[in-house]
């Protein structure tokens, strides 16, 4: 690349060509609904589990670093604000390839946030987009991950500031099994 503008564009078409691709791939249906901010309602998780407590599937360790409220994401040339009334909710994760052969991460690890209700939010992939620009993940979005690497991601999610004032949030990580987050 060029400049770092061309490099940063060229990291969002591919978050957001990716995001498209898993959300066809996982229900076979478009990705319209994924990226609307619609939610709907979450089936019982299995565990319940803290922020930096490492979650074991069969090929895959996938912890929760932080989630972190933020007005704005991204960076000097590249960011988004909040909606009125709204506020970001980035969440940072890891994940780890446990196996002794390489994994697929195409379609990547899938997380929502979830309120007391146990109403699931989507993700909003253009502001996931801009934070993963400001903070560097280094996940792998079209190769293999191989055994005994670690990557970091994010997403960002867009709510009601009102709303995560209320206690009873966690992030749902979906892997093998669906995982329960403690976060508030």
């Amino acid at each position: 690349f060029k400049t770092k503008k061309q490099f940063v564009l060229s990291m969002c078409a591919a978050v957001v060509i990716c995001a498209i691709i898993a959300g066809a791939s996982s229900d076979g249906s478009s990705t319209a609904s994924e990226t609307s901010g619609s939610s709907e309602k979450a089936a019982a998780p299995e565990t319940v589990i803290k922020v930096g407590d490492p979650i074991k599937e069969d090929n895959l360790q996938i912890t929760v670093l932080s989630v972190d409220q933020k007005s704005t994401v991204g960076g000097q040339y590249f960011n988004k604000k909040a909606s009125e009334g709204g506020t970001f909710i980035a969440v940072r994760f890891s994940v780890k390839n446990i196996s002794d052969k390489p994994v697929s991460t195409l379609f990547g690890t899938k997380v929502k946030l979830v309120d007391a209700n146990g109403t699931k939010y989507d993700q909003d992939i253009e502001a996931s987009g801009y934070y993963n620009t400001e903070v560097n993940p280094d996940t792998k979005t079209l190769s293999d991950l191989n055994p005994g690497i670690t990557v970091k991601d994010g997403a960002v999610f867009e709510i009601s500031k009102e709303s995560w004032q209320k206690k009873g949030w966690s992030v749902l990580v979906e892997g093998d099994k669906e995982h329960t987050v403690s976060i508030k």
